[in-house]
């Protein structure tokens, strides 16, 4: 494995040089942003890590250069300072981590070989990769989305495999109570599915910290949701993306990206934000017990008119007392999700 380190301060690069020499990679160094962007483009390098404090070219632009160049290429990012705007900028520019000064060599040792283990030829990305093709396929015909399967991975972090479809399917039920039309229960659907793709932006060591996250940690995971909506622009799909940037809303005003109150957040965002508190509820997660279905459901009335809109809440409290605890038809969330059976294949109670 050859990495490149871009670090104008000798003492700080020939310290990443000898750790990293140590672990058995081979390392070239780069002095400024200009020294790194023709190496970039002159060698083949599995990993770069890079100070963003940089003379001549900046950081971000040797970044942008990178991600221009060779997409593929993970940039392990070095910040200076602890300012989030300035990381998620980052990493918003192709990054696919960073590290505040001052670290210790084995924080950063373990950053890479997580970001080596997630290069496009590691064998856990070639055993994913048949699982994103097929959820391209099934995608494209709707959203008319080009061929690039990284877009639509499920965000890594501590949820098992179905959390998307499990929000999406439960969301469906929902906006059919509600009395939507089949156009806007098909859009709540999709939404439900891309809900948490902006968490592709989101470090790697932030989604899997199985304590609770700091502040400037909190705030960078909380960037997910508008990133996600960015992340759908291209694609011409506003009502989607309007849903994924706004299920982290509250109805009281106290949620995020922009504090929104009631009825002004988007009524598909206010669904999938009851699916998705449901889905987390009652699921085992490595930080948390899942609830029982019974607390589940006084979880839900207690936070009714505060997290949630009150009118979902009654409306999808009313479905659960006809068909009860969707974990008995657990087996056909993800099928539901993508529409191959409706919900007059489950049971009524009674």
């Amino acid at each position: 494995m050859r990495i490149l380190v871009v670090e104008d301060e000798e003492p700080v690069a020939s310290f990443l040089k000898q750790g990293l020499e140590s672990d058995k990679y081979a390392v070239d160094v780069a002095y400024d942003g200009e020294q790194a962007q023709w190496l970039v483009d002159e060698a083949d390098f599995d990993l770069v890590i890079l100070d963003l404090l940089l003379p001549e070219v900046a950081g971000y632009e040797v970044l942008n250069h990178i991600h221009t160049r060779k997409p593929s290429l993970p940039v392990l990012m070095i910040a200076g300072c602890a300012d989030v705007e300035d990381r998620v900028k980052g990493l918003d520019l192709g990054a696919s981590d960073y590290l505040a000064k001052p670290f210790s060599f084995s924080e950063l040792s373990a950053r890479v070989r997580a970001l080596l283990r997630r290069s496009p030829d590691s064998p856990d990305t070639v055993l994913q990769f048949e699982e994103y093709r097929r959820r391209f396929e099934q995608m494209k015909l709707v959203l008319g989305l080009p061929p690039t399967f990284g877009f639509l991975v499920e965000a890594d972090g501590p949820y098992p495999r179905g959390h998307a479809q499990a929000v999406s399917w439960l969301a469906m039920q929902i906006a059919r109570q509600v009395g939507l039309s089949q156009e806007e229960i098909e859009e709540i659907r999709l939404a439900g599915l891309l809900h948490d793709i902006g968490k592709l932006h989101v470090p790697l060591h932030i989604l899997d910290k199985p304590e609770s996250l700091t502040a400037a940690e909190f705030e960078t995971m909380k960037s997910h949701a508008a990133m996600g909506e960015r992340m759908l622009e291209p694609f011409k799909v506003k009502g989607i993306g309007r849903i994924v940037g706004h299920h982290h809303e509250r109805y009281d005003g106290k949620g995020y990206p922009d504090g929104w109150v009631g009825d002004k957040i988007p009524l598909g965002a206010r669904i999938v934000a009851v699916a998705e508190g449901f889905e987390d509820m009652v699921s085992e997660r490595s930080y948390k017990n899942a609830r029982t279905f019974e607390g589940t459901l006084a979880e839900l009335r207690s936070c009714s008119g505060t997290q949630f809109d009150p009118k979902v809440i009654t409306t999808f409290l009313d479905w659960l007392q006809i068909y009860g605890d969707p974990r008995e038809q657990q087996w056909q969330w993800g099928r539901a999700a993508f529409g191959e059976i409706d919900e007059g294949c489950l049971p009524r109670r009674g």
